[in-house]
């Protein structure tokens, strides 16, 4: 039976809540206005409310069991005025009175964390963090932290979220790191320390937290100042008050923090603050990412679904269990098996017209047999299609300090593989040099081409700086120290051996999709044509499209595969400016007319990765009937949009409960929470070995969308996993390219490179 990480608010679709309505009285027309209202109401009042809009009129929902008497609440440039209009009763039954029963259950639980809890927040008051870390590893402390949030569930009323996560923050502050009464080596050697964890090599500033014991803030490290301390910084502005000194400032504002007057000072950025300012550097600790903590604590963000029903159930018992009085229901939340479907295995389509069934059982087993025979079968058959033009020589760059027979035993597999799978002749050509500009030198007098590189990882700009400056050739990047780790290991027992051929494999892979190889394909016909994907970067700098065409055999043009990234201009915004949107979608859509024949798409699902708006939908509308006319679309063409999202909604996870406890379900299996939202879950237990499956959630956006067909041609199109056929891929692989893209994008923008 399918668990979720939600608990069920009590009553079910007979749960009510009384609330008071109060008008707001403003000249103030900022948007984010009501909410910096409802922020104060929890934290100086602890109250919950909610904005609406009632005739034109601005009010707020105010759980309070008495009437609310009037208050002024300000902020920096900013006051508002409230004046209780009485009670009313929301309905959860009542469509318009759910979500805001659900933001008001979900403030209200926050002020009872603050209340009961020594948990602490950061960046979001929905992520709370436990007062102490649970593990400490080489100077980096591993903290959990859960994510809270109330949703709308068809048919059960409220049901309370709670994800769990982890972050690691350095035990050291950063006046540890700067200590001046060190020694010169050990002084340097800490703060190289500090340059590493905090990627500042990478041309990134260092995320810290600042903790002053009674609240948390994130902030960015812009300097060390040396030789400054907290009393001798002279006269500083803050908040509109000049303070003597920042020691003056904390004994005044902060003394609980215990700041004196000879501690170090650093100057930090903050989010929204248009100036760095000075802070005491003993408060200040660095958030190290993920991929950056030690090997001791690579795993334990890794959280199992037994280790996640105990975490859950201990957040309870600090929490209590009941919100407005009401109580939750006992256990977490199983879906009544009418809301779960499991999806099926397409019928994969590889070279000389050979057919991979899906599984005959829906089992674990099965699902891995199936994973492993992807491999097995294009080791066999080869590729569903290669290009006539494809690259037949391979360049394989390297330092030329490596050992030889290693470069050539590499090399020689690898296109080993190529052959088979392509069933070509291709061949390499091995370029041994002194230095990357060498290298990229020779690469560019030449005519473009394929090249794998091997380069040493001490530099991590390297990595970027070839796509930037071999922007007309493939690039497969490997580093040496890997190369080395691998080809040693296959010396030393058959698990090196298996772990030397699963290197290559992979490799191969890589370069196989880099010479626009595609390995395989469906024989199923999907519920659509094409898939198009819209995805927009973190910093907002870029957009990227990727269009899929995937259909049956007899269609002119029955595959097709192209990425697009462009610049947004306007970075505040997720939204995309809707002409260049229209503009860039009929561009990429219009590709595959080069060729002379072309059969219309007949059926288009466009995934838009966060939330689209309504300029967007006019956008893809308007590219759709240009389409039609350029004979890319039928003129019947069914065109459904669909808000795609990455991070479940609201952090839901799924699990299967049995007789042994917590285990993760299988890949394929959907959580139908109602007409509209699908919980998908495309990774699963015949894969995944360690953590819990992270779900993706479908949103139909018009009520004519079938999602059952729309979730079932996102699991078929994980797929398509070429990179790694013995492993579920997570992303349909439209999705996958943006994200590839603008990824490397991004990281390229943050070195300044161009």
């Amino acid at each position: 039976m399918v668990e979720t990480n939600i608990r069920i608010v009590g009553y079910g679709e007979r749960l009510h809540l009384d609330v008071r309505r109060v008008q707001v009285h403003t000249s103030d027309t900022a948007p984010d206005l009501p909410e910096k209202a409802c922020r104060l109401l929890r934290l100086r009042h602890g109250l919950a409310a909610v904005p609406y809009v009632a005739d034109g009129v601005l009010q707020l929902f105010v759980a309070s069991p008495a009437p609310l008497p009037e208050l002024v609440l300000e902020g920096d440039n900013w006051r508002v005025e409230l004046r209780d209009l009485g009670q009313t009763r929301l309905h959860v039954n009542s469509p318009g009175d759910a979500p805001l029963m659900a933001r008001l259950f979900e403030r209200y639980l926050l002020v009872q964390l603050a209340k009961r809890t020594d948990m602490w927040t950061l960046d979001s008051p929905r992520i709370w963090y436990e007062a102490e870390p649970f593990r400490v590893e080489d100077g980096i402390a591993a903290v959990r932290r859960f994510h809270v949030s109330v949703i709308p569930v068809e048919r059960e009323g409220l049901g309370v979220v709670i994800h769990i996560s982890t972050a690691f923050f350095t035990v050291d502050t950063v006046a540890d790191f700067f200590d001046e009464s060190l020694p010169p080596d050990e002084r340097k050697r800490r703060q190289r320390r500090f340059e590493e964890l905090s990627l500042r090599q990478r041309g990134q500033k260092g995320t810290l937290l600042y903790d002053l014991h009674r609240s948390h803030h994130k902030c960015y490290f812009e300097e060390f100042l040396p030789g400054v301390t907290c009393a001798t910084t002279g006269s500083i502005p803050i908040n509109g008050t000049t303070y003597p000194s920042l020691y003056d400032y904390y004994e005044r504002k902060h003394p609980y923090a215990g700041v004196a007057a000879d501690d170090s000072v650093a100057r930090v950025s903050f989010p929204r603050l248009d100036r760095p300012r000075l802070v005491a550097a003993n408060l200040l600790r660095l958030r190290v990412m993920n991929k950056d903590v030690p090997d001791s604590l690579k795993q334990v963000d890794k959280i199992s679904p037994q280790e996640r029903t105990r975490l859950i159930n201990r957040f309870w018992k600090a929490a209590g269990e009941s919100l407005f009085g009401k109580r939750l229901k006992p256990g977490l939340w199983r879906p009544p098996a009418a809301k779960v479907v499991q999806l099926q295995f397409p019928t994969l389509l590889f070279g000389q017209d050979t057919e991979l069934p899906p599984p005959v059982e829906s089992t674990a087993d099965a699902y891995k047999a199936h994973f492993r025979r992807r491999l097995s079968t294009l080791n066999h058959v080869g590729c569903y299609h290669v290009p006539p033009t494809v690259d037949r020589r391979i360049v394989v760059a390297y330092p030329n300090h490596l050992d030889r027979a290693m470069v050539d035993e590499f090399a020689r597999e690898l296109i080993k593989r190529l052959n088979r799978w392509t069933r070509k002749q291709l061949s390499y050509e091995k370029l041994p040099y002194v230095s990357v500009p060498e290298a990229i030198t020779e690469l560019n007098s030449r005519t473009t081409g394929m090249a794998v590189f091997v380069f040493e990882d001490n530099e991590p700009t390297i990595y970027y700086l070839l796509s930037a400056e071999l922007k007309n050739w493939r690039i497969k990047r490997v580093t040496a120290a890997e190369l080395t780790h691998h080809f040693r290991g296959r010396k030393q027992d058959d698990r090196g051996v298996g772990r030397w051929r699963s290197f290559v494999d992979l490799n191969a892979l890589d370069v196989l999709q880099q010479l626009n190889c595609v390995p395989w394909t469906f024989s199923t016909p999907l519920n659509y044509q094409a898939q198009l994907a819209i995805d927009v970067g973190v910093d907002r700098r870029y957009f990227a499209l990727s269009l899929l065409i995937c259909r049956p055999q007899h269609y002119q043009i029955p595959f097709w595969l192209d990425t697009l990234i462009c610049p947004k201009p306007d970075h505040r915004r997720e939204t995309i400016e809707p002409v260049i949107l229209r503009d860039k979608i009929i561009e990429l859509c219009s590709k595959p007319l080069c060729f002379r024949h072309f059969s219309p798409i007949e059926s288009l699902l466009v995934l838009r990765d966060g939330r689209e708006t309504g300029e967007e939908s006019s956008a893809i509308r308007e590219a759709q009937a240009e389409l039609v006319r350029l004979n890319v679309l039928s003129s019947d063409a069914r065109v459904d949009i669909v808000d795609f999202a990455k991070r479940s909604l609201k952090d839901i996870r799924l699990w299967e409960r049995g007789d042994a406890g917590a285990t993760n379900v299988l890949e394929g299996t959907a959580l139908l929470l109602d007409n509209h939202i699908v919980v998908l879950a495309n990774t699963g237990v015949a894969t995944l070995h360690q953590g819990t499956a992270d779900p993706l959630v479908l949103t139909a956006t018009h009520n004519r969308v079938d999602m059952l067909a729309v979730a079932s041609d996102v699991f078929a199109t994980a797929q398509l996993n070429w990179s790694n056929p013995r492993v579920a891929q997570r992303l349909p692989t439209p999705l996958r390219r943006t994200d590839q893209i603008l990824e490397e994008r991004r990281a390229q923008e943050i070195r300044g490179l161009r």
